[in-house]
Order: C-alpha cells, then structure tokens, then sequence
C-alpha cells in the first residue's frame, strides 16, 4: 500500500476498512502491505509535522508518491515532482483563499 491510501485529501485517516490489515500481525505481512508499525510511524510523522509539511505529504499522497518513492529519484525527477507539488500548493491555497472570502462576503462565517 503507498502512502495514497493512509492519508486522503482531506487530511483525514484513510484505508483502515481496507481488508483485514489493521487485525493482520506485524510479521508475516506481503512485501506490499505495511506493518502497523510502519502505518504508526507514518501517521505520527504526519501529525507532527507542520501544516506545509502535511499539505506537501497530502499532495504527495494524491500524486502517488511515497517519501521513500522521492528519496529514490533522481535529482531532476525530484525537481519535476516538486515543482508539481508547488503548483498544486498554489492552487489549494488560492481556493482556500476564495472559500474564505466567499464566507466573508454571504455571512456564513457569522451564523457559524
């Protein structure tokens, strides 16, 4: 499993209705199916890094990629995923800039 199907885009905890992995022991699991160890880990580094740390694993997730996917780039393959992963940035901040001032304009924000 890539790290696609741990995170969704909504920053949320994905996959655990996935089979039975979560019930599966550590030990014994296929080459492509992480431990829950490696599933904590990956969730605890999720949740402590900072927001553009998890808006880049976020985006990084929809585009399919591991981190250990990205280590194993070359240089200019690395580059091309991140100047991807900066546009995507760009965009989902520019939306959440709209939303907001969307809110601002109907009044949602005050009957919240």
């Amino acid at each position: 499993m890539q790290y696609s199907n741990t995170v969704n885009g909504a920053g949320g905890i994905g996959g655990a209705t996935q089979g039975s992995q979560l019930g599966s022991p550590a030990t014994g699991t296929s080459s492509n199916k992480p431990s829950f160890q490696e599933l904590l880990s990956e969730l605890t580094d999720y949740i402590t890094g900072t927001p553009s740390q998890q808006m880049e694993k976020q985006i990084l997730a929809k585009l399919g990629i591991t981190e250990k996917d990205l280590k194993a780039m070359t240089p200019e393959q690395r580059a091309k995923v991140m100047e991807q992963v900066r546009e995507m940035v760009k965009r989902e901040l520019a939306a959440l800039k709209e939303t907001q001032k969307a809110k601002k304009t109907t009044g949602i924000d005050a009957m919240a």
